[in-house]
């Protein structure tokens, strides 16, 4: 019985082409594996990547709570906390919009956790540090939370030449404790137009807003601090 065998000189060529090509077979599993983990919409590194986009857009530590469904573009939709307050919760995850001029912009953040913070302490610490309360929330001197009714003038605090400069100390110890919790505006109305000699002043209240600082830096998907 004969037995036949690959002459040496094609043996090597062989063998070396087999292992090329199981080699780019594994470099190519390991790059689709990768981007599937990076354009995954959902699972673990999604929702990693939700709390490090949350951490750095607010400067703030955050917790997941709970899962929500997926949102119209498929990605999933959580339920989170920030870490300093387990009793605020908002909702949170990926959609995909577009630029001016229709260029796509993949993977924006999208949460409402200024606004429901607003809602939440906004009144709280009006009522502490001002003595007001409030009956409904402004969210901007042009509209309230709901864009279709006005918020009334009672809802702004009220400012005069007389007693600007205990309101500025107010603002100053309201901003102090506000820093916390994110809330980065507070919104006023003048009784006098400030802008006017006190004799020329009409009576018409003006409203605005006064931003005690900012803390958005920008979202990042693969960096900011994580938990």
């Amino acid at each position: 019985m004969k037995t036949s065998f690959m002459p040496s000189r094609f043996r090597n060529p062989v063998i070396l082409t087999i292992i090329g090509l199981l080699t780019l077979t594994i470099i190519g599993m390991i790059i689709w594996a990768g981007l599937g983990l990076f354009f995954a919409k959902s699972g673990h590194f999604y929702q990693k990547g939700i709390i490090r986009a949350l951490n750095s857009t607010y400067q703030s530590k955050f917790v997941i709570v709970s899962k929500e469904g997926r949102n119209d573009d498929g990605f999933q939709v959580f339920k989170a906390s920030p870490a300093n307050d387990r009793s605020l919760v908002f909702t949170v995850s990926r959609v995909n919009g577009h630029v001016d001029g229709g260029l796509p912009l993949w993977r924006q953040l999208s949460d409402n956790y200024e606004e429901t913070a607003q809602i939440k302490y906004y009144p709280l610490l009006v009522k502490k540090h001002f003595g007001i309360e409030l009956q409904d929330i402004p969210m901007s001197v042009y509209w309230g939370t709901d864009s279709s009714r006005e918020i009334s003038d009672e809802n702004f605090i009220v400012v005069t030449r007389a007693n600007l400069d205990d309101m500025a100390s107010r603002a100053k110890a309201f901003f102090s404790e506000a820093e916390s919790h994110r809330l980065k505006k507070l919104f006023f109305r003048f009784e006098d137009d400030m802008s006017l000699p006190s004799e020329d002043a009409g009576t018409e209240p003006q409203r605005f807003e006064m931003p005690g600082f900012e803390f958005k830096v920008g979202e990042h998907w693969k960096k900011g601090s994580g938990l």
